[in-house]
């Protein structure tokens, strides 16, 4: 060849450049630093410069926007949410209507709540029962669950019914249990499952 290659472009193909650089250091801010070091020196030539987020922050994010939190909801609490008029009110309305929480019902929760408004032709309650139950994650009942609900009725001297939600949340692996119970009630001592109570003294 009797050309030189030109050892620079006229007009430099690179457009636009995506670069990484990884490393370890004690000073926690040195990676906010950084960026504007290296704009000082190209900053004239590449004034245009766009940083994007690390992985550990899109981890973040994803964490706070997608994660939610399962809740199993106690029947007391949906009967207290539909009862304004009970102290309690407000607070089971918010776990109801929080965007953070993914509720989950049971086959007994629906028992609790349904039969006597439809019985009794309460329409209204009806309808706010239902949009919550069928909304929610529903666990169905199984003969190993009603063995569970048996084990803990013995060991924590649980009542049929609140022995059935605790066993159905177990179950489900829910982050936690929901409920109006008082504090100082059987199902608020289960080690197994972490149960939240919304009574408060009036």
């Amino acid at each position: 060849m009797s050309e030189r290659m030109p050892t620079r472009l006229a007009k430099e193909p690179i457009i636009e450049a995506i670069w990484e650089l990884r490393f370890e250091s004690r000073v926690r801010s040195v990676g906010d630093v950084l960026p504007g070091l290296v704009y000082k020196e190209l900053g004239a030539k590449y004034p245009r410069w766009t940083r994007t987020l690390s992985w550990r922050q899109l981890g973040e994010i994803a964490e706070s926007v997608f994660m939610t939190t399962r809740t199993y909801v106690d029947s007391n609490v949906l009967l207290a949410a539909f009862r304004a008029s009970e102290p309690w009110a407000s607070s089971c309305l918010a776990v109801l209507d929080d965007p953070r929480r993914t509720l989950a019902v049971s086959e007994f929760v629906r028992l609790e709540v349904l039969p006597k408004p439809s019985f009794f032709k309460r329409e209204e309650e009806v309808r706010f029962m239902a949009s919550v139950l069928d909304a929610a994650e529903n666990i169905d009942a199984s003969y190993e669950l009603v063995q569970l609900a048996f084990e803990f009725a013995c060991k924590y001297g649980l009542g049929s019914m609140d022995a059935l939600h605790a066993a159905a949340a177990h179950v489900a692996r829910v982050d936690e249990l929901v409920t109006l119970e008082k504090p100082i009630k059987p199902l608020c001592r289960l080690r197994e499952i972490n149960v939240v109570s919304l009574y408060r003294l009036p």
